[in-house]
């Protein structure tokens, strides 16, 4: 698998960091809230955001929800699990004669035992990661438990309802409106009284987080694999 337990936790921590440092920074949050402002001529949002320094942690929040959901998709890939199906991976070339059904069954139990194997040891890597991702997450956010465990419930939410990677948003005055979590929560958060318009607007900053996330991923994984 290319990565011992230390690398695994090494990345895992620098990813957070990573992640919090990429929207702090580059002022990822308050770049969308003001190009939704700009577009929409909504300029008493902009007077919140600069009064009210909860109205933009609280839209961060939402975003460090979208972006986890999607690290969480993209780390088997990252990692080069591969997914597979035991009988997919135990199938191989028909050799030898016509009645050597025996050795054939044996080498498919052999092929499925390996490959459940090597399944069990994926997932204690991607174990590994998400713990030390979230430890590190809570640290640096000074989180308690109770502020971890709030988030994470959350974090099932965002997974259990996202919408198919593959849709495109509609166009038109009629179009159907952009669905999940991210766009129904931050929407709200960002302008309730047009909410069509806040839905899509962050359906597609969801996009850019997306690839943000996707690039501070790679990133933690760049460096050399001795440390």
């Amino acid at each position: 698998m290319g990565y011992t337990p230390r690398q695994i936790a090494v990345r895992a921590q620098e990813t957070a960091w990573r992640m919090l440092s990429t929207l702090d920074r580059e002022h990822v949050v308050l770049r969308f809230v003001e190009s939704y402002v700009r577009e929409n001529n909504r300029l008493g949002i902009r007077a919140q955001a600069e009064n009210h320094r909860e109205f933009l942690e609280t839209i961060r929040r939402e975003c460090l929800l979208e972006m986890v959901t999607h690290l969480d998709s993209e780390l088997p890939k990252r990692l080069g699990f591969l997914s597979r199906s035991p009988a997919r991976a135990a199938r191989g070339k028909k050799t030898g004669k016509k009645d050597g059904k025996a050795p054939a069954r044996r080498s498919a139990a052999k092929a499925r035992s390996k490959t459940a194997r090597q399944l069990i040891a994926e997932r204690q890597i991607l174990e590994l990661f998400r713990e030390e991702f979230y430890v590190a997450l809570g640290k640096a956010l000074h989180w308690d438990q109770e502020d971890l465990d709030a988030f994470w419930r959350d974090r099932e939410v965002y997974e259990r309802l996202k919408p198919p990677e593959k849709r495109k948003l509609g166009r038109g005055k009629f179009a159907a409106l952009p669905s999940g979590p991210f766009a129904d929560r931050c929407g709200f958060l960002l302008d309730p009284s047009l909410l069509e318009f806040a839905r899509r607007a962050a359906a597609r900053f969801r996009i850019e987080l997306h690839t943000l996330a996707s690039a501070i991923l790679a990133a933690s994984f760049v460096r050399r694999r001795d440390n």
